[in-house]
């Protein structure tokens, strides 16, 4: 896990790793970096990495959770976007987001670690739990389960957006999901056989 303060030097260290780790990424294989290499890029010691990371994967998970905490706070600032594209208009701003962001998410589908986002996204979710309750009604027993698959479908449909070639336009994804989320027959049982 990550452990960073709110310091200015820490903050300067910290930054430092993440562009080193990017520009190491860029290069080399990513399980093939180790700690010292990615120190020495960064011009910090092995002491002041392991101050604030634990791990390398560490780096992408505290960078996968400033993102998703930059497009929760998007979102909610695109709260009349989302009002005016509909019940889907969540997507729309969640595309929007990732079209300006996408990094973020491309470094973690390049290193084999989309798993970071996953977790991120459930991170959030449970975070975000009690605004979700006043919408719908969860119980402490589904919201588990709630979380789960939330935070797997957002970041699955995310890959598959973005390793779209062209990928389709934000406008056009709450359309999408709308499709997938409401389907004519259930998929896993169809009615019409």
């Amino acid at each position: 896990m990550y452990h960073i303060h709110s310091d200015k030097r820490v903050n300067q260290s910290v930054e430092s790793i993440g562009k080193a780790l990017h520009q190491l990424i860029a290069a080399t294989p990513y399980r093939q970096i180790s700690v010292t290499a990615l120190a020495k890029e960064a011009g910090v010691s092995k002491a002041t990495f392991y101050r604030s990371f634990d791990t390398i994967d560490d780096v992408l998970r505290y960078e996968t959770d400033q993102a998703v905490e930059q497009m929760i706070a998007y979102m909610m600032d695109q709260r009349a976007l989302r009002q005016a594209t509909g019940e889907m208009g969540f997507f729309h701003a969640f595309f929007l987001f990732w079209t300006a962001h996408s990094q973020a998410a491309e470094v973690l589908m390049a290193t084999g670690t989309t798993n970071l986002l996953t977790d991120a996204f459930a991170r959030a979710l449970y975070r975000n739990m009690e605004f979700f309750r006043r919408h719908i009604h969860i119980d402490d027993k589904a919201a588990p389960y709630f979380i789960a698959t939330r935070a797997a479908t957002l970041s699955a449909v995310l890959v598959c957006w973005l390793e779209e070639k062209p990928r389709t336009h934000p406008d056009e994804m709450p359309a999408i999901m709308a499709q997938l989320i409401r389907p004519q027959g259930h998929p896993l049982c169809p009615t019409h056989l």
